[in-house]
């Protein structure tokens, strides 16, 4: 429901956290806060700051380089049962009293609304500490708990036909002896310090602003349940990519034009991808005689001497170039997805870790896409997968799906909700 504009010029203070289709979608509603005449702050890894400040915002740097590039080159960042725990030491706790701080420093006398990712622990204590109105944009529906139409969490079995009382036990259980003894620790050292109580279950419903929680999905990809928090609103993706350079983007055009749509490979800008992963996909293109795209900055990942019909291009905007493809090959990130399914074109997904795997069960829900387990990413399997794409009923789906997307703006609706933020009370 469109809401009548605030015209009062507010401090936003945007802190996502994590890889590039983390941050992106926070980039776009900053510079979309920009236009409406607001005060636009970007507290982030300094890996982001070329490109937040390209699109006119201010740049606060929290932590450094060297730090999100061990974790990046982590292989444990693409095994589930380790992945989350990497990110929660890295990305909550490691930016904790950085960020509070930064934030404390920069709404001094402001009128300001602080919006973060789930992994804002110190935006969420600054929140409370220092009563400032917060909001949670979720790019992605996992983070969302419920017991009747559950996420996939691996290793966690919440399937739908399971009682529910076990659910709720299962997430009890990872709560207590696996997730808050890895955070819990030193997040109620940091609160005691500032004279807060200490908290459990933090990844239960604490994490996750009490005034207003923003999921960049719409209800037919995850559909509302009645055990979320009743402050969520669902908007859609805002479906946002930087630039690419000039000698780029006329390489992928010549490319595009000389011959028939290619499939399009991307590993994923979080974590080193398997290099296994472009080998299958390479080899799997020219067993079906198709044309290939493969999009990585990490060229160190590419198969030895690329045949003519794949080419590598760094970096090209999904949103340009997936229209006019075959078939997205992808890891299951949120952002990539939603750009295929505007697109219209349909996806094969091999989960590594974090929500791929949630991600590829509502594709395959929406009978928009196909999954291969890592384990099972052989060239037999994906060409196999790869022919079941080009079915009719599944390209139907998929231009279905697309014209649901059709002329929607999501960033308009999120500044309104974060406009109406200013003045609300923090608890």
């Amino acid at each position: 429901m469109m809401r009548k504009q605030v015209n009062s010029r507010l401090q936003f203070l945007l802190n996502p956290i994590g890889s590039a289709g983390d941050v992106h979608p926070f980039l776009a509603v900053g510079q979309r806060l920009l236009e409406r005449d607001h005060d636009v702050v970007v507290l982030t890894n300094p890996v982001f700051e070329e490109s937040a400040r390209k699109t006119g915002l201010q740049f606060v740097p929290i932590g450094t380089r060297n730090e999100m590039r061990k974790v990046g080159t982590n292989p444990e960042i693409h095994e589930q049962m380790h992945a989350w725990k990497l990110a929660l030491q890295w990305g909550a706790i490691g930016t904790m009293r950085e960020t509070f701080e930064a934030i404390q420093r920069l709404s001094r006398n402001r009128p300001t609304v602080v919006v973060t990712s789930a992994l804002g622990f110190g935006a969420r204590i600054a929140n409370e500490n220092l009563g400032l109105p917060m909001a949670t944009i979720l790019i992605d529906p996992d983070k969302l708990r419920s017991v009747v139409q559950s996420p996939v969490i691996p290793p966690l079995q919440l399937q739908n036909w399971m009682p529910r009382f076990l659910k709720r036990v299962q997430l009890w259980a990872a709560d207590r002896f696996v997730i808050d003894p890895v955070i819990a620790s030193e997040t109620n050292d940091f609160r005691r310090e500032l004279g807060l109580p200490p908290v459990k279950r933090l990844l239960h419903r604490w994490w996750l602003s009490p005034q207003l929680i923003i999921g960049l999905f719409h209800p037919w990809f995850a559909p509302p349940q009645p055990d979320w928090p009743p402050n969520v609103e669902l908007v859609g993706p805002t479906l946002w990519d930087p630039g690419c350079n000039e000698t780029e983007y006329r390489d992928v055009e010549n490319f595009l034009a000389s011959g028939e749509p290619p499939i399009v490979l991307v590993p994923g800008s979080a974590g080193t991808a398997s290099s296994r992963f472009l080998e299958v996909g390479t080899e799997s293109c020219l067993q079906l005689k198709q044309r290939g795209i493969i999009l990585t900055r990490r060229r160190i990942e590419l198969p030895s001497g690329l045949p003519p019909n794949v080419r590598h291009f760094n970096y090209v905007p999904l949103g340009m170039i997936l229209p006019r493809c075959s078939a997205l090959v992808h890891h299951g990130g949120t952002g990539t997805a939603a750009q295929a399914l505007a697109a219209g074109i349909p996806q094969l997904i091999c989960p590594m870790a974090f929500n791929h795997a949630d991600i590829a069960a509502r594709l395959e829900r929406l009978g928009v896409a196909c999954t291969i387990s890592k384990r099972k990413f052989t060239e037999r399997n994906v060409v196999s997968a790869l022919k079941k794409l080009g079915q009719s009923r599944l390209k139907e789906n998929c231009q279905r799906v697309a014209q649901w997307m059709e002329g929607q703006d999501p960033l308009s609706n999120i500044c309104m909700l974060l406009e109406r933020l200013q003045g609300t009370p923090s608890d």
